[in-house]
């Protein structure tokens, strides 16, 4: 009897640990927030998504893909025409408690695909057999405390793309007087 009440223990134990680890995997995943509203430059043809890390803990391991996309009527999704982006040796966003410190990596950073005309007039020629088309931005990441890998993907419909370029730091607003100059990797703008 002794046994088997220990054995009983043992896997309530057991349950209940692997219940625990599971919660908070949940809690320690990055905690990135992309733009609502994508934004294109017509002055450097660049198209970009900003993406901000508001979690405690650094998002690793950081991989972005960008694209126009069909989604017929099946459901099938159909790339037309992938992005080329800036990011190409992004590997972390720090977490924002680290925002304003000057030499750590960044916080916020704007993925920009350089082939932004071509994926706008992509975006706007006609649809072949009624499928949907937007642009699909994907973010891969981990999180660097716990490990845990979280993909977050959006569309972006042709009316959700905003002239101009993002903001400063946390500000997610489009702002039709903010150039973005391709020759500067971080992702920021200049005021033309």
């Amino acid at each position: 009897m002794g046994m088997v009440l220990s054995q009983i223990v043992g896997l309530i134990f057991g349950v209940g640990a692997c219940w625990v680890f599971w919660r908070w995997q949940l809690r320690v995943k990055p905690k990135v927030r992309l733009a609502n509203r994508a934004v294109f430059c017509k002055t450097s043809g660049c198209l970009g998504v900003k993406a901000a890390n508001l979690g405690k803990h650094q998002a690793t391991d950081v991989e972005a893909r960008m694209a126009v996309a069909d989604r017929t009527r099946e459901g099938r999704i159909i790339t037309k025409v992938p992005g080329r982006l800036n990011a190409s040796t992004l590997v972390a966003l720090e977490p924002l408690p680290k925002l304003s410190e000057p030499w750590h990596l960044p916080t916020v950073f704007v993925f920009a695909a350089m082939n932004g005309d071509e994926m706008m007039r992509c975006l706007r020629e006609d649809h072949q057999n009624g499928a949907d088309r937007r642009l699909l931005f994907t973010l891969t990441m981990r999180d660097g405390l716990s490990g845990t890998k979280v993909v977050e993907t959006t569309a972006y419909r042709p009316e959700e793309i905003d002239a101009g370029w993002y903001g400063p730091a946390l500000s997610f607003e489009s702002n039709p007087n903010l150039v973005y100059e391709p020759s500067i990797e971080t992702g920021y703008a200049t005021i033309s």
